[in-house]
């Protein structure tokens, strides 16, 4: 296997044209659109409503797997693991914390 020796130049002209592919491609989003004049709206020839009802939203969560991850995702992590309820930091146990322990032991949350 060959290896690849990388210098500083080679870094820095890699970032140039990096940042150079970038600008050229924020200049291009920056004129979308313009090609008419502005007397054309892009939404309306695309046939995108202006105004997104719950209906839009759950079509998408049903049918397209990245909208149904940013919602499903947040909600997976946020309730990962047991749960604990810490009323205070000192390691006296409050009536709330015991009221916790068992409801969690009776119940099997």
């Amino acid at each position: 296997m060959k290896r690849t020796k990388f210098s500083n130049d080679n870094i820095q002209a890699n970032q140039l044209q990096t940042l150079s592919e970038l600008v050229g491609r924020a200049n291009l989003m920056s004129r979308l659109g313009q090609q008419y004049g502005g007397d054309r709206d892009i939404y309306e020839a695309l046939g995108y409503p202006l105004n997104l009802e719950y209906a839009d939203y759950a079509t998408r969560y049903l049918r397209q797997d990245i909208a149904r991850a940013i919602i499903d995702r947040p909600v997976k992590v946020t309730w990962r693991g047991a749960l604990e309820i810490i009323e205070s930091d000192d390691d006296l146990e409050t009536p709330l914390e015991k009221a916790w322990m068992e409801l969690e032991d009776r119940l099997g949350v």
